[in-house]
């Protein structure tokens, strides 16, 4: 029997992800390194993905049982969280608060980190998220309410 069911099922998971990719994948023309073509980038991606699959499959089955910690309701909560304010103030407003509401919330998943220097972050993380996509890429979307 395996010795680390995480790590068996996950990378279980992996190569079977990978072998879904080379599926669908078949029928596209792949081309040269000289030339790529529609199937030449995730043709890689899934070699990388069913290699690492297969890397931490023999992990799971001859490396040590590693103990399966308890779910933690508040860190999961926060992320969760920080990912829907993300979606939800992206279009209503705009780019920089969605990034800020964002990091702020997913400061809130560890006891003592939401003070001035993950408002610091925040502010620094928006400054620079606007200012790569909305004017460095001209990506167009909100920048203020």
């Amino acid at each position: 029997m395996a010795r680390n069911r995480t790590d068996l099922f996950g990378g279980l998971l992996l190569l079977a992800i990978a072998a879904v990719g080379f599926l669908f994948l078949a029928p596209l023309p792949f081309g040269s390194a000289a030339r790529p073509d529609a199937a030449f980038l995730p043709t890689i991606v899934c070699a990388l993905l069913g290699a690492l699959g297969l890397l931490v499959t023999l992990r799971g089955g001859l490396g040590l049982p590693d103990a399966i910690e308890r779910i933690h309701l508040r860190p999961a909560a926060c992320i969760l969280g920080a990912i829907a304010v993300f979606a939800l103030l992206l279009e209503r407003a705009g780019l920089p608060a969605a990034v800020a509401g964002a990091v702020m919330t997913a400061a809130g998943a560890r006891p003592g980190l939401l003070d001035w220097r993950s408002a610091a972050f925040a502010a620094l993380l928006a400054a620079g998220c606007t200012a790569a996509f909305r004017y460095g890429l001209n990506i167009p979307f909100r920048v203020l309410p």
